[in-house]
Formats: C-alpha cells, structure tokens, sequence
C-alpha cells in the first residue's frame, strides 16, 4: 500500500482504469497550436514572393479575379508586373463582358438568329475562362504572360 500522506496536492497518483492526466505537451519537439498562430511562423511558410505570385493568381480567376485587378490599377498599387497581369485581367473581362452582352442582346432582339448568337456567346464565355486558365498555366510555369492583341490593348490602361 503507498503512503499518500507524503503525496502534495500536485503529484499524481497512477490508478489502474483511469487516465494520467498529463501537464506537459504530449511530444516537447511538437510546437504547440498557439506557435502555429504566430506571424512569424506564416512568414518562414509563405516568403513574399511566393504570397505576390499568389495575388496575381488571383487576378486570373475568371470574372472574380476582375475586382482585385482593377481595385490595383485604380489605387496605382503593386509592382510592374501586378499592373501588368492586372491591366491584362481587365482587359481580358471587360472584353468578355462586351461580347456576352452584345451577343445576348442580338438573340434577344432576333428571332432568326438567336441560337446562333447565343452558341457563339457560350463560345466565347468557354474561350474566356480557357484563356484565364492558360495564363494561369503560364504562371506557375513561371513564363511571361503575353496575349497578341490583347496585352497591347490592356498596355493602355493606367
């Protein structure tokens, strides 16, 4: 039989059926989940380059990828190559948008050429979303985006 009269208030006594409870962390080498939580320990995962090229990923994102880009050419913020991916975002929607809705509104106003506008409106939504993706491509490949015609034409904007 142990002697419990010499045992204080913080030892603990091991009993079979019931858990230790246990003070310390389980492995001393595993941070603990409040360090995870530390800004340092999201700088060491995510340096700034890889947190910028993140951003211009998200100017490529079809149709939503349009407001972040245009909100850094209206606040002239960003480095060259954000203004660059942003001017080509925009211009990219602002483009798409044109079409859809003068598409959409020459097979509202036709009876005889409605089915053909509207395939070429869907045409033209697919080849927009398939343009984004590929630049998304080009990317992460790490290559430089360039679109004849386009890239030229978004070179314009402020």
């Amino acid at each position: 039989m142990v002697d419990q009269s010499n045992l204080g208030p913080d030892s603990e006594q091991s009993h079979p059926g019931q858990p230790q409870s246990n003070n310390q962390a389980s492995n001393p080498l595993e941070p603990d989940w409040r360090s995870r939580l530390d800004p340092v320990f999201f700088q060491d995962s995510l340096d700034s380059g890889e947190l910028r090229r993140l951003g211009l990923f998200l100017y490529l994102i079809p149709v939503v990828g349009f407001f972040p880009a245009l909100w850094t050419l209206y606040r002239h913020q960003g480095d060259r190559q954000q203004r660059a991916v942003s001017r080509l975002a925009v211009t990219l929607a602002l483009g798409w948008l044109l079409g859809y809705l003068l598409l959409n509104t020459g097979a509202q106003a036709s009876d005889t050429l409605a089915l053909p506008l509207l395939i070429i409106s869907s045409l033209l939504t697919s080849g927009y979303f398939l343009v984004n993706i590929g630049l998304m491509v080009q990317l992460w490949r790490r290559k430089r985006l360039w679109l004849p015609g386009v890239s030229r034409l978004g070179d314009r904007l402020p």
